[in-house]
């Protein structure tokens, strides 16, 4: 390795003493690639930049590579080191040098002859690495290659990983074009131990075939204990059972153990697991296994090739497996049609079965006359082409009629269509008379408006007529006229002028001179109290007499209900008219409230 170097006068130096010279090593009279390498605890200032902490200057690192003559070894055994450093700035870089140690402590050793190399305790912990004894000049490829041997201390055991530091110099007595680099490299240090072929995987080992190692390899174990190894089932420990081997490994066959055979009815080879047979030796017509599915079928045993048949051939456990499959769907119906919701898979038709199809188009699995392509039937409520229209698409057969104003019956002067059912806005009679108005049709109740409300050909007819008034004032009308309905007013039979002038005492039968009307006798009451007019034109009261005396200008209870003169010498008709005056020619009718201010009004004229 080119550096500074100072060479002590005596090998045995402080540590202390030896830092205080590494500015020396390094300091201003540069890297010296004159002299042998050092170890690195003088890789001054930090241990990480190795070699380059001096061979820094050239831009050019060389290529290093440390290989070993094995990966692993046992304590005490010797492997070799070979460190390669290849310039990469030929023919700048002349020569190289080299320093090595090792993460568990060991011993460096030179190879006899090669005086190139050499160990060297390091300073700080005592521990044995090797680097050169001298620059070592580079070969025609540019390469500089050092062997050191390396023995682990006893003890050491696990990985050791090797370091190596390599540094290209122009041997130039300057480090001004040199530069470092470094490489690791880990071996394994184990105690080897014998593994043993296992070629049947049982965990038992072959004891004629075995290896050392110091990992387990694969495909061997630590014991050596199986007696046949080309069997799992073989092996220490192992059930025996009659088959005529040392199955337990324990030297002896068949020991303590009777063989179960199975009858092979087919002769196929395999067995009937319902049919067999305990014995150490195999009976004739059984066989050692009962993985037989059918024994009456020599064709169907494991192995057999599936066919579509329906038959588990093979034994496997599997409906036709590794066939094409296809889906079949139930027809309970037997129109040819199935259903999607009920699917069945199977290699063939025949081996679905019976009632199953190809086809899953039928909307209605329990009626055979429902399916695609079925003639729709009009009128039965039913999807029978199952195309998802009910009875509209069925044949046109029936003639429907316009109901524009939607109360149930049509006409056909509103319009006319031919289809199986009926279109919306249609209905299948034509008896409305008036398909603009909702309240006439057929069947409606008839109202007195001028309509023909019930389509019965006529008017306001069956309305009838009304009555009102009673004994000879009762009087019938009918009950619509002209649309219009009529009022019932109750009429009278007249008596005539003669018969209203007639008194019961011969005194004229004029008016009171005050204007006002004639007035109606009170029940009882038999002549009037006088014939001048009342105060404030207030009608005129009758007097209530004793009975009999006819002086009133009227009849005693004359015109009772101010329509007709009485006929009788009670005055009472029983008719309920209207009060009329045929001298004034003025008429009102006469209520219970009159008659009561009537009486009233009488009552005060006789007190006055």
């Amino acid at each position: 390795m080119n550096h500074c170097f100072v060479r002590p006068t005596r090998h045995i130096l402080l540590v202390a003493t030896l830092a205080a010279f590494a500015v020396t090593i390094c300091g201003s009279r540069g890297a010296r690639a004159r002299a042998a390498g050092i170890d690195s605890s003088q890789f001054a200032p930090t241990l990480s930049n190795g070699c380059n902490n001096c061979h820094t200057t050239a831009t050019v690192a060389p290529t290093v590579a440390l290989t070993a003559s094995s990966s692993t070894l046992t304590p005490g055994q010797q492997i070799t080191l070979v460190f390669v450093v290849t310039s990469n700035n030929a023919p700048t870089q002349k020569a190289a040098g080299f320093n090595i140690r090792s993460s568990q402590r060991g011993t460096f050793a030179s190879v006899a002859g090669d005086t190139s190399t050499r160990p060297i305790a390091n300073l700080a912990t005592t521990w044995l690495e090797a680097t050169h004894s001298a620059p070592k000049n580079n070969d025609a490829a540019n390469k500089a290659t050092f062997t050191v041997l390396w023995t682990p201390n006893a003890g050491v055991n696990g990985t050791v990983t090797f370091t190596a530091w390599g540094n290209s110099v122009d041997k130039m007595g300057t480090n001004q074009n040199d530069r470092a680099a470094s490489t690791t490299l880990d071996v394994t240090v184990c105690t080897p131990t014998t593994w043993y072929r296992d070629s049947d995987a049982d965990s038992y080992g072959n004891p004629s075939n075995s290896m050392s190692a110091c990992t387990q390899p694969p495909g061997f174990v630590a014991n050596n204990t199986d007696c046949n190894d080309g069997s799992a089932a073989i092996h220490p420990g192992a059930t025996e059972i009659c088959n005529a081997a040392d199955d337990n490994c324990n030297g002896m066959t068949d020991e303590g153990v009777t063989g179960t055979f199975y009858r092979d009815g087919d002769g196929d080879g395999y067995g009937n697991a319902s049919a067999s047979a305990a014995a150490c030796t195999q009976p004739g017509g059984y066989v050692a296994n009962n993985t037989d599915c059918n024994d009456a079928s020599a064709a169907v045993h494991p192995g057999a090739a599936e066919a579509c048949n329906g038959v588990d051939d093979n034994c496997d456990g599997s409906a036709d497996n590794g066939l094409a499959m296809m889906t079949f769907y139930r027809d309970a119906d037997g129109d040819g049609h199935g259903v999607s919701t009920l699917p069945k898979t199977a290699c063939s038709l025949a081996v679905a079965g019976a009632g199953y199809v190809a086809d899953n188009t039928d909307c209605d699995d329990s009626d055979r006359n429902t399916f695609p392509g079925a003639a729709e039937i009009c009128g039965n409520h039913k999807d029978d082409n199952c195309n998802g229209v009910v009875d509209t698409d069925a044949p046109a057969s029936s003639t429907f009629y316009r109901d524009v104003d939607g109360d149930g019956y049509g006409s056909v002067s509103s319009g006319t269509a031919m289809a199986c059912a009926p279109p919306a806005g249609y209905v299948s009679n034509n008896t409305d008379c008036n398909d603009g108005d909702v309240a006439v049709h057929p069947g409606a109740a008839e109202v007195c408006n001028g309509k023909d409300d019930n389509c019965a050909g006529g008017a306001d007819e069956g309305l009838g007529s009304t009555s009102c008034g009673e004994g000879p004032c009762r009087t019938m009308v009918a009950a619509c006229v002209g649309g219009v309905p009529q009022t019932c007013t109750p009429v009278c039979p007249d008596a005539g002028a003669a018969k209203d002038a007639e008194t019961r005492d011969g005194s004229s039968t004029d008016p009171p001179k005050d204007g006002s009307p004639p007035l109606d006798a009170l029940p009882g009451d038999v002549s009037t109290a006088d014939t001048a007019s009342p105060p404030n034109d207030a009608p005129v009261s009758t007097v209530r007499d004793s009975g009999a005396t006819k002086s009133d200008a009227k009849l005693d209870g004359g015109l009772r209900d101010g329509a007709n003169a009485d006929t009788d010498e009670n005055g009472d008709s029983g008719c309920s008219c209207r009060m009329s005056s045929r001298s004034r020619g003025w008429s009102a009718p006469l209520g219970a409230v009159g008659l009561a201010v009537l009486i009233l009004t009488r009552r005060r004229r006789r007190v006055g």
